[in-house]
């Protein structure tokens, strides 16, 4: 490395001063020594005559040549001391060569005096952008010597040269020569690594303290000004750190999402937010990644341990299915600590499923608005038109889940889903298949039929996996509200107030034993009792059947079905609204039902000798007027209730029949439903049964409109031997 001398500003020739060979130095020719002249120190006093050489000064310019070479110094490329020309480094660092690498903080005066190890920050044409520390500059590439190729994130050896600045502070650096060195670490000041971002998140420092510490880069953003980076230390605590280049630059461009990296910064709070304004940020080593991220799963495993609390009542089923709900709780639970998304899909037609999915939903944001949580984390929640999760929508989901992951430049975790009342038989099989593929991990809350593949599912909950009796009990509502009890930061904070919705939920699921207090439905009831009657949960749940209705798939409801639950923060709502709703849900369904019951067929089926008799109802909405609520669903329900009171103690069903489907209500009987599509896809292969889905009491199949006859005999045929 050469530079110009700055002895003789690269003339090769010194100016200096020399003793004025005339006056010896004194500044005056003669010595008159009179009572009006005097000599002084060379200097005249009075009347006399100077030195013309010196004029007066005693001193005179001379020129001798600079021990540089012709205005050059030839410099170490390591330490910047003299050496010989021929030479790249001095004698010192020829024997030990020495290449520092600079931690923040340090003193700059370091970089100008040494080689360092500069990080290829980006490379844009024939410059590149070096970083030390918090200093950036540019290297000309065209420095570089032939063979080396320079690419974004190299470290290289580099040498500050020029510092200018015209408005802005610019710094210049060289390539350097250099090769088989050692790296050494140096600081101006020792900082200890502290474990966690703990002392700033509590404020026990004051502003401008310098905190380093390792932590994983959870997400980026690029903002107008600075480019934000959200932080997560080995204990889950997060903060924003704050790098700033230029307004719109990237900062530490060579750092990404998902990145174990080494932080320091002096902590500052901007608007009321704790941050840091970074300094440094570096990759660390595989090895030192992986030990970070062991001490991250053990203290994540010990954050996301579901609390071993006692359900809110007193369940056999409940307690059979306590590892199924510890289990689910656990996973929802590390999706929120860990900042991964969280997607809530439930039957929207359903009021059991809509009451299931606002309180697992109130549950996970309570987790979320905890202090120990990343609000990284987002929480969506969607309506499914079908009561089963249908792979044309699990196609569209995959495509946005992966669009997400692409934008967010393949860093971010796949979202996990939670499946409310979508069913549990073979008819998601397909649909499961395509989200396995991609690594979907799926949550199901479910009380109808278990198909076999779905015995296996690792976060399953179904009180048909504790029990195969005739009778129906539990409602999605009540597994919702138990899981998020468990999964809540504060389980008696997160009850209270809700107790109510898994009896709305029970309600509308028309579960049995509602006037047995030692049932489920009866204790939730019974914790209620003093706050609601019977009938102002009964309007409650025909209010939101009712304005479900209206929303449609559009939305999920949110804050306007949380008020007609009792939720918001007007009592008005549950006062005027709610009974105003359910008034006009009964007046639309008597209005829907007469007209309905003219093409409504009824006749007792043939049973095998000894069987009970069974009284099948055939409504053909094909010839019934179209209305707006409730649908053929709702008004094949309350048909099938009203021919129940009617009949008691007969095995009761109803069929509605459409254009393309079979809508079944049975009572006094259960029924498998998958079995029943199966004989129909082999003695009928042409019927094309697309859809099916349900439980023992209620079911839906679809098939091609030709075939309805044929599938109406067979399914009729299949009802006939259930009474044996």
């Amino acid at each position: 490395m050469k530079e110009r001398c700055k002895y003789c500003e690269g003339s090769g020739k010194k100016i200096g001063l020399d003793v004025c060979p005339t006056c010896n130095g004194y500044g005056v020719k003669t010595f008159q020594l009179d009572a009006k002249t005097q000599v002084y120190k060379g200097k005249v006093k009075g009347p006399g005559q100077s030195c013309k050489t010196c004029e007066g000064t005693g001193k005179i310019r001379v020129t001798t040549d600079c021990d540089c070479d012709d205005g050059w110094r030839y410099l170490c490329e390591l330490c910047k001391n003299n050496t010989d020309s021929n030479n790249l480094l001095c004698r010192k660092c020829f024997q030990d060569p020495v290449i520092y690498e600079l931690r923040y903080p340090f003193d700059k005066s370091v970089l100008e005096r040494r080689a360092v190890l500069g990080n290829v920050a980006n490379i844009q044409g024939s410059t590149a952008i070096i970083s030390v520390a918090d200093i950036q500059g540019r290297l000309k590439l065209a420095q570089v010597p032939k063979g080396t190729f320079v690419k974004s994130g190299d470290k290289i050896p580099v040498s500050l040269s020029s510092t200018s600045s015209n408005g802005r502070i610019q710094n210049d650096f060289v390539y350097v020569r250099a090769s088989n060195y050692k790296i050494q670490t140096i600081r101006s000041k020792n900082i200890p690594l502290s474990p966690s971002f703990e002392k700033i998140i509590k404020n026990e420092v004051n502003e401008g303290f310098i905190i380093r510490a390792n932590a994983e880069i959870i997400s980026i953003k690029q903002t107008s000004g600075p480019t934000l980076f959200r932080l997560v230390d080995e204990f889950g605590n997060n903060v924003v750190g704050v790098g700033f280049i230029e307004a719109g630059q990237r900062a530490f461009p060579h750092i990404h999402e998902g990145v174990i990296v080494e932080v320091a910064g002096h902590y500052n709070i901007h608007q009321g937010q704790t941050q840091i304004d970074l300094r440094e940020i570096l990759a660390l080593s595989d090895e030192m990644s992986e030990q970070f991220k062991i001490k991250v799963g053990k203290r994540l495993q010990e954050k996301t341990k579901a609390p071993d609390i006692p359900f809110s009542i007193k369940s056999e089923i409940f307690d059979t299915l306590r590892p199924q709900f510890q289990a689910v709780a656990e996973r929802i639970r590390q999706s929120v600590f860990t900042g991964q998304n969280i997607i809530i899909k439930y039957y929207h037609p359903s009021v059991d499923a809509t009451c299931a999915s606002i309180v697992l939903e109130l549950a996970i944001l309570d987790l979320l608005r905890s202090k120990s949580s990343l609000s990284k984390t987002s929480l969506r929640k969607y309506p499914e038109r079908m009561n089963y999760y249908e792979f044309g929508d699990a196609s569209r989901d995959i495509v946005s889940f992966l669009e997400e992951q692409s934008r967010a430049g393949g860093s971010t975790e796949l979202p996990l889903l939670i499946l409310i009342d979508l069913g549990s038989s073979e008819e998601n099989n397909l649909t499961f298949d395509l989200l396995s593929t991609y690594d979907v991990e799926t949550v199901i809350l479910d009380n109808h039929l278990i198909g076999e593949t779905m015995k296996d599912k690792k976060y399953f909950i179904n009180p048909l996996l504790a029990s195969n009796s005739d009778e129906y009990n539990i409602s999605v509502g009540m597994l919702a509200f138990e899981l998020g009890r468990i999964i809540s930061s504060n389980p008696e904070s997160y009850t209270k107030g809700l107790q109510h919705i898994p009896v709305i939920s029970g309600l509308a699921e028309k579960v049995s034993q509602i006037n047995s207090p030692d049932s489920e439905i009866g204790q939730y009831l019974s914790f209620v009792k003093d706050s609601y009657t019977l009938e102002k949960l009964e309007e409650m749940m025909l209010a939101i059947d009712y304005q479900t209705f209206f929303l449609r798939t559009y939305t999920d409801g949110g804050i306007l079905l949380a008020e007609l639950l009792g939720l918001g923060v007007s009592p008005t709502v549950v006062d005027h609204l709610v009974p105003r709703l359910a008034k006009e849900a009964k007046f639309a369904s008597e209005s829907a039902i007469k007209p309905t019951l003219v093409h409504a067929d009824t006749s007792n089926l043939n049973t095998a000798e000894g069987g009970s008799e069974i009284m099948v109802t055939k409504i053909d909405f094909d010839l019934t007027p179209r209305t707006g609520y409730p649908n053929p669903s709702k008004t094949t329900e309350i048909i099938h209730e009203q021919y129940v009171i009617e009949n008691q103690g007969k095995i009761v069903i109803t069929l509605g029949i459409g254009h393309d489907y079979v809508l079944i209500h049975s009572s006094g009987v259960k029924f498998n439903l998958d079995s029943i599509i199966e004989n129909i896809k082999v003695k009928i292969p042409s019927a094309g049964v697309i859809q099916g889905s349900g439980h023992g009491r209620i079911g839906f199949v679809r098939f091609f409109a030709p075939f309805k006859k044929d599938v109406l005999e067979h399914m009729l045929s299949e009802f006939a031997v259930l009474s044996n």
